[in-house]
């Protein structure tokens, strides 16, 4: 099996750290071939069983043509970390996907997403990024927060 981390980079505006989501929206494609499937959304909270098989993954698909089933599965990674101030400079790895006969290539923002702001430490929870960028005011900390400039990268591991 193959495992790749989910690289993630972003200019933060008074924050201190954020947390992603626990559901990945992502499009994959066949190890052995161009075929794509996408959006798909991949999630601890999910089990499915494998055919043919005792084990379960977080996300299950049979290709057309395949004989097996393709799998993935969330797991943990000692490189896996929060994003924090100071990593906007720096692809942070965010999560870590164990796979069969399945790649992933495209990753979706959405929802779930949580913030600290920098100086109050307030919460800002369940924020959205499907348009990209977010911004808010803190005003405990009467201060603007934000997110801007989102970039990502797989990286086989």
């Amino acid at each position: 099996m193959v495992k790749y981390l989910l690289k993630v980079k972003a200019e933060l505006e008074n924050i201190e750290s954020f947390r992603m989501p626990q559901s990945w929206q992502l499009t994959v494609q066949q190890s052995a071939g161009d075929e794509r499937k996408g959006p798909i959304f991949v999630s601890t909270d999910e089990e499915h069983e494998i055919s043919g098989s005792r084990g379960t993954a977080n996300f299950v698909l049979k290709w057309p043509g395949t004989k097996n089933q393709s799998y993935m599965n969330i797991v943990q990674d000692k490189a896996v970390k929060d994003c924090i101030s100071g990593d906007d400079q720096d692809f942070v790895p965010v999560v870590c996907f164990e796979c069969r006969g399945i790649d992933p290539v495209e990753w979706h923002t959405g929802p779930g997403f949580s913030f600290k702001a920098l100086e109050s430490g307030t919460e800002f929870t369940d924020i959205d990024l499907t348009g990209g960028d977010w911004y808010d005011y803190d005003e405990a900390g009467a201060q603007s927060v934000g997110l801007s400039s989102i970039e990502y990268r797989f990286e086989r591991c």
